[in-house]
Order: C-alpha cells, then structure tokens, then sequence
C-alpha cells in the first residue's frame, strides 16, 4: 500500500522538478521552492493537520488549552508501535524500526546490521498496518494462499514419509522371514515362519 502511493509521489516529483529524486533530495519538499529543498518540520505538522481538517478527522478546538486525544504527528508513531505490539513482532527489531535506542540490551550486547530481521518481523504487522480494505483484503489473500501452500506442502510431506514407513515394515518383514528360515530351514514355503513371527512380535 505504502509503495504504491510512494511510486506516485516519485512520479509526481519527477513532473515537478524534472527528475526523480535523488539519495540526497528529502524526502518531503516545500512547495514554495522551485528545487527539491526540504519541508521542516513545522511545514509537516501544518501539511498533517490541513489533511485532518479537509477529510473531517479533527475539527477546530474551542480554547488553545484544549488538546486533542491523538497527538496530529506522533499519532503515527503511536500507532505503529501499537500495531508492532498487537502483531507480535520482535521487540528489538520494533524499537529498531521506531528509531528507540534498546535500553540496557545496548550495554550489554552489540548488534550487527544482519542480526536484525526486519522485512520478516515488519510483515506480521502489514495487515494491521494497511488502511485501504482493498489492500487489506489483498494482503490476507496473499497470507492464506501461503498457508493454503505450507498445507498442501506438509500434507505431501506427510504422505511420502507414510510411502517410507511402509517400505521399511515391508522390508523389516522380509527381514524377519530370512531370520526365521536361516534359523529353521524346515519351514521353508511354509506359512509357520510368518505365524511365529506374529506370536514373537506379540510378546514384545
């Protein structure tokens, strides 16, 4: 969801400034500069809540003191890591993703940049995370085709290992048959071998 709207924008930048954006442009640009310069974040803060204010989402309060019950800007952060929690993901990786230093896990432990499996950890938390139902509803077909796969998968697993138990019953019996005759040659093409081998395998 998030890389479909980030793939507009980048067009759209690419129609503004004439180029798509560079490593060094930022991310968000000030629309009163003819070249990519960057949105401080005061310029964010009042972009958000125009935003909030023209989708009805957050109405004018009556006094300055009076404060809403979501924070404008840092209601996404919130909210992410509400939903990180909620999703069970990892929880060095989620203070990680968050920009959170570890706590005392950073003195005592030193972390490379593979010990982090972020993409893993960060897609438990994709369907809470995604706003349009479309892409929601998108995303759990994705997840159940997975699992309907892993079953499918499993269940074949399980019907070879059977096929090889079965091989190994049938050979540990022809085992049990040549032990029988070696020992009485007698019953040789006799069915007596077969009935002594059920009465031993009883008494086991």
């Amino acid at each position: 969801e998030a890389q479909e709207f980030l793939s507009i924008y980048r067009e759209n930048w690419k129609a503004r400034f004439g180029s798509y954006p560079k490593k060094s442009d930022p991310l968000i640009a000030s629309t009163k500069s003819k070249t990519p310069a960057r949105l401080y974040m005061s310029g964010v803060r009042a972009r958000v809540v125009k935003m909030l204010r023209e989708s009805g989402l957050r109405s004018i309060l009556d006094s300055p003191s009076q404060r809403h019950e979501v924070p404008a800007d840092h209601g996404f952060r919130k909210y992410f890591n509400t939903m990180m929690r909620r999703a069970k993901v990892n929880y060095l990786d989620k203070e990680d993703m968050m920009g959170h230093k570890v706590g005392l896990e950073s003195h005592y432990e030193r972390y490379e940049e593979d010990d982090f499996e972020r993409f893993s950890e960060y897609q438990k938390a994709i369907p809470l995370l995604t706003i349009s139902d479309e892409e929601r509803q998108r995303a759990e077909l994705v997840q159940k085709t997975k699992d309907l796969d892993k079953m499918q998968k499993e269940k074949l697993e399980y019907k070879d290992t059977q096929r090889q138990l079965d091989a190994l019953r049938e050979e540990q019996e022809k085992m049990k048959r040549l032990l029988c005759i070696e020992k009485n040659p007698s019953d040789l093409g006799s069915s007596d071998c077969s009935l002594k081998i059920r009465q031993k395998d009883r008494t086991l």
